[in-house]
């Protein structure tokens, strides 16, 4: 899921990617990056559509392989 990282956040995005680079902790920018995500889910939600596979589309795809 992509995210944006808004201007309000930006300053915790640096701390956080500095943090990765300077001492391979990724792990507060990868959380970072899921809050983010979350976000952009929460705000685009209305706007992704289910996909429904049928078992003739799999059928349809596997045959293509």
């Amino acid at each position: 899921m992509p995210f944006i990282i808004g201007d309000d956040r930006k300053a915790e995005y640096y701390e956080c990617l500095n943090r990765a680079q300077q001492n391979g902790d990724y792990g507060s920018l990868t959380g970072f990056f899921r809050q983010e995500q979350e976000k952009y889910t929460a705000m685009v939600k209305d706007f992704i559509c289910p996909v429904v596979k049928t078992e003739e589309a799999f059928s349809k795809t596997e045959r293509m392989e």
